[in-house]
């Protein structure tokens, strides 16, 4: 178990970009597939806005 443990922290070091992509587009997958392609680009606007906002709150609390 410790051996396989070691190989996937191996390849996440060497490859993070690869190994973020990958899952990313794992969840992408599962996600349109679950709810269709419309209701995940709604729910990726939807987060999108949410992070903006509070990017913005942030800022405005920061006095920036």
């Amino acid at each position: 178990m410790n051996e396989i443990k070691d190989k996937l922290i191996q390849i996440v070091s060497a490859y993070p970009g690869a190994v973020i992509g990958s899952v990313i587009g794992l969840l992408a997958g599962l996600l349109i597939i679950t709810f269709g392609l419309l209701k995940v680009i709604i729910l990726l606007l939807c987060i999108s806005l949410g992070i903006l906002l509070g990017f913005i709150v942030t800022q405005t609390r920061e006095g920036k």
